[in-house]
């Protein structure tokens, strides 16, 4: 059932019990977690660029 508003913005600050574990990290280290996984997702993007490349010249070699 939905609750009732008293005003705008009430229950927008409370924290989720679920998000609890996040406010043991201080922001360098969540920075830190976040470079490390966009440099992960960086490495999977240009091995399925590779992947893709193969694939092309495959396909090319194929119609010929």
């Amino acid at each position: 059932m939905l609750k009732k508003m008293d005003s705008w913005g009430d229950g927008v600050a409370k924290s989720n019990p679920n998000t609890s574990w996040i406010d043991e990290f201080s922001s360098l280290d969540l920075a830190k977690i976040g470079l490390t996984l966009n440099v992960i997702g960086d490495i999977f993007g240009y091995f399925s660029i590779l992947k893709g490349e193969e694939e092309l010249k495959s396909l090319a070699e194929e119609k010929k």
